[in-house]
C-alpha cells in the first residue's frame, strides 16, 4: 500500500475503516509477537458532518474519540488502514436483498447500489455506536488485557479459559481489538473473528481476518520521515 499524508487520507477514509498501529514500546513488541502480526493496536475511523475522528480505547486513557488532525499532526507513525467490501460483508452477515427488490431492475448497478447503501448504513451504525461508547467514559480493559497476557504465559495459561462463543457478550471492559470486534458484530452483524469471543480477540486476530479484503492506504503522521512509496 502507498504511504499517504494524513491530510490527504482524511478525504477518503470511511466510517468503520480499521486502523492498525505498530508501536515500538516493550508491551507493543510483546503484543505483536503474541499475535504474530505487525499490529499492536487497532482503532476505528468515524466521520461526523465532514469531520474525521479516530475512535478506540487506550491504556491510561480509556475509550476516546480524537480528531484526525490531532491524532496525526505530531505523529511519526505510519498506520495501515483497511476495510471490508460490501460484497464480503454481505456474505459474512448472511445478508440477501429480498427477491422482489432484485427483480425490480435487471441492472447489476441497481443491485450493487442497494448493497452499497446497506453496508454504508451498517458502517455508520458501527461508528455512531462506537462514538456513544466513548461518551460513557468507561474504564480501559486492564483486567481483560492481563487475562489475555496470562493466556500467553507458559504454565499460567492454564488459569485462563479462552471463550470461543461468537455470541458471548462482553463481561469486562474491552481493550482495543475486543472493542472493535464487538462493535462490528453487534451493530453490523459481521463477526471479524469467527469462533472466538469478542473479548478474546487480539489485534493480531483482527489483522489476519480474511474479511478485511480492501487495502485502503498507509497513513503517515505529520512528523513522518520515512520513505514515501
Amino acid at each position: 500500500m502507498n504511504v499517504i499524508d494524513y491530510r490527504d487520507a482524511a478525504t477518503f477514509v470511511q466510517n468503520a475503516d480499521l486502523m492498525f498501529w505498530s508501536g515500538y514500546r516493550h508491551i507493543s513488541d510483546l503484543i505483536k509477537f503474541a499475535g504474530r502480526s505487525p499490529a499492536s493496536h487497532v482503532s476505528l475511523v468515524g466521520r461526523v458532518n465532514g469531520d474525521v475522528y479516530v475512535i478506540d480505547t487506550r491504556e491510561w486513557v480509556g475509550p476516546s474519540s480524537v480528531s484526525w488532525g490531532e491524532t496525526f499532526e505530531k505523529s511519526k507513525a505510519v498506520v495501515e488502514v483497511v476495510r471490508i467490501s460490501a460484497q464480503m460483508a454481505a456474505a459474512a452477515a448472511d445478508y440477501n436483498l429480498p427477491w422482489d427488490s432484485m427483480c425490480e431492475s435487471d441492472s447489476k448497478t441497481d443491485y450493487h447500489g442497494r448493497l452499497s447503501d446497506w453496508w454504508n448504513e451498517q458502517k455508520r451504525q458501527v461508528a455512531w455506536n462506537a462514538f456513544k461508547y466513548t461518551a460513557q467514559k468507561t474504564k480501559y480493559g486492564w483486567s481483560a488485557l492481563w487475562r489475555t497476557a496470562l493466556a500467553h504465559t507458559p504454565v499460567l495459561w492454564r488459569l485462563v479459559e479462552v471463550e470461543f462463543d461468537d455470541e458471548k457478550e462482553l463481561v469486562r471492559a474491552p481493550y482495543c481489538s475486543a472493542f472493535v470486534a464487538y462493535m462490528y458484530r453487534k451493530y453490523a452483524g459481521v463477526d471479524l473473528v469467527r469462533r472466538l469471543a469478542d473479548e478474546d480477540s487480539e489485534p493480531g486476530d483482527l489483522y489476519h481476518s480474511p474479511l478485511l479484503d480492501v487495502d485502503v492506504c498507509r497513513v503517515a503522521g505529520g512528523k513522518y520521515k520515512g520513505v514515501w512509496k
